[in-house]
């Protein structure tokens, strides 16, 4: 069995990643695994049966040269399965290759598009349009979690048979195991409770929302400080609307660190206005760290309120103060 997977994890073309190395025990269960990563540059290189093309940081280039090293690869070999990254642009790519050399699609979901809070910008708009066409037409799916697989049954009315369940893979067992490489609190010494973020700086995560929240709280309680490590668009407005608040809340850059964070760390919150799973969750529980996070993602179906953590409402700012004092 051959598979030719389009990917959007450019830490795959790094062989030393942990996506890589995940990428080459996939490869070992078939007979070949080749996977072609939208916007990076790079060379192609091959490990065992596993072979990875990148292609471009240009968004057109990158969306032509997948599907022509598609095209390459799948006139060259016989392959039994296109599995696409998102059901967006590398669906595009992945429906026209298996309607021309009639191949069963797969589709991966790892966000809930379908979201009421989705469409935040023109993008997104269009990529529930690209969504909303794509997956009716993939012969299975796969998503992260049973909520993304509730909307499409009931939403785009999709067969249950039709979608598998299958959680982002996180390694458990290594961040119980893992020794931290400093004390948070040291760190941050004027601090007595840390209240951690870990994500991207996107509107999506709503941390507007948490420095709202956890600024309310320092103003009873002055030695409760807030670390949120991450970069990304928002970065400059985050850090604009904290004006005043710079004694309490620090910004730091991502890290391949992060599990000394969340070992450090208080509580870990997340309020988010949509996740398709939440990873970073996953990883503060098994870090020890308590959660608060709104109702997205894995809320529900692995954080049971109350049980092995707390659940808040989208967008409810008095909820994540409430829950944080």
């Amino acid at each position: 069995m051959r598979v030719l997977m389009i990917g959007l994890d450019v830490s795959i073309s790094n062989p030393e990643s942990a996506s890589s190395k995940r990428m080459l025990e996939y490869a070992g269960l078939v007979n070949k695994m080749t996977i072609i990563l939208f916007n990076i540059d790079g060379g192609k290189y091959v490990n065992k049966n596993l072979t990875v093309y990148p292609t471009s940081q240009n968004r057109v280039f990158s969306f032509i040269k997948t599907f022509l090293i598609g095209y390459h690869v799948l006139r060259e070999e016989k392959h039994s399965l296109i599995t696409v990254q998102d059901p967006f642009g590398t669906a595009m790519v992945g429906y026209l290759l298996s309607r021309i050399f009639r191949l069963p699609l797969q589709v991966q979901v790892h966000t809930t598009f379908l979201s009421p809070f989705w469409k935040e910008s023109y993008k997104n708009t269009l990529y529930q349009a690209l969504a909303k066409f794509f997956i009716p037409k993939a012969t299975c799916i796969r998503v992260v979690s049973e909520r993304v697989k509730f909307s499409l049954i009931h939403e785009l009315d999709i067969p249950g048979h039709k979608i598998s369940v299958l959680p982002m893979f996180t390694d458990v067992q290594y961040i119980v195991d893992y020794q931290p490489k400093f004390d948070l609190h040291e760190k941050y010494p004027n601090f007595d409770f840390i209240v951690l973020m870990a994500s991207r700086l996107v509107k999506q995560k709503n941390i507007d929302l948490a420095i709202e929240a956890v600024r309310e709280l320092a103003d009873k309680y002055p030695k409760v400080g807030m670390v949120v490590v991450g970069s990304g668009l928002e970065e400059y407005d985050l850090k604009k609307k904290s004006r005043g608040f710079e004694k309490n809340l620090f910004f730091e850059s991502w890290t391949d660190d992060i599990f000394s964070y969340y070992k450090g760390a208080d509580v870990f919150l997340l309020t988010s206005t949509y996740e398709g799973w939440a990873r970073t969750v996953i990883e503060a529980m098994a870090a020890g760290t308590p959660v608060i996070m709104t109702d997205v993602g894995l809320a529900g179906e692995v954080i049971k309120s109350g049980v092995n953590g707390v659940i808040v409402p989208i967008g409810n700012k008095n909820a994540v103060t409430n829950e944080l004092e």
